[in-house]
């Protein structure tokens, strides 16, 4: 995970691949936007909300 937040350049991170080739990136993208080190694109927060609060 140290490696990935080193990798946090700018606020906005478009993809995971974005902070590294990190094992479990994915998931740290995630755990990074949630606790808002990141922002990301306004598509990718509509898929990231809880299936309860998506639109449809």
């Amino acid at each position: 995970m140290l490696p990935a937040l080193k990798n946090i350049k700018e606020k906005m991170v478009d993809r995971p691949k974005a902070l590294g080739n990190i094992r479990g990136v994915t998931y740290i993208y995630g755990m990074f936007y949630r606790f808002g080190l990141i922002d990301v694109p306004d598509e990718v927060k509509e898929k990231m909300e809880h299936p309860k609060n998506r639109k449809k």
